[in-house]
């Protein structure tokens, strides 16, 4: 991949999911820039999101609790 290509989000790879997360705290920043295969679940790209965190933070959490919002989500069905 060109060096140009993430900053200009043209990523050339179609068979492959991308995502990029920077957090910022305090004049420090964690930033991942990864690739994934196209089939990657979203378990595998929160997985590494939450790796970033816990670093930063110096502890451990669990996402099961969390999840996407929809209109019902919170409803006893």
């Amino acid at each position: 991949m060109n060096r140009f290509d993430d900053f200009f989000g043209l990523e050339t790879d179609e068979d492959k999911a991308y995502m990029t997360f920077t957090f910022k705290n305090n004049g420090c920043s964690t930033r991942i820039s990864n690739e994934y295969p196209y089939d990657c679940t979203w378990k595998e790209v929160l997985d590494d999101v939450v790796k970033a965190l816990e670093g930063e933070f110096g502890y451990s959490f669990s996402l099961e609790d969390f999840g996407i919002y929809y209109d019902g989500k919170d409803k006893d069905e």
